[in-house]
């Protein structure tokens, strides 16, 4: 495959975008839905 596709990936709530070749994410992203799903559980933020 020749273009770089992205995938779009649900983690509850929250949609983060991989792209296909180098199945790498933004970092930031996930971080910021980790932070939300302790925040919604009573726990501090990382």
């Amino acid at each position: 495959m020749k273009t770089d596709q992205k995938m779009s990936v649900q983690l509850g709530e929250a949609t983060v975008t991989i792209h296909h070749k180098t199945m790498m994410g933004s970092l930031n992203e996930i971080l910021a839905i980790g932070n939300s799903f302790r925040l919604k559980k009573g726990q501090r933020q990382l």
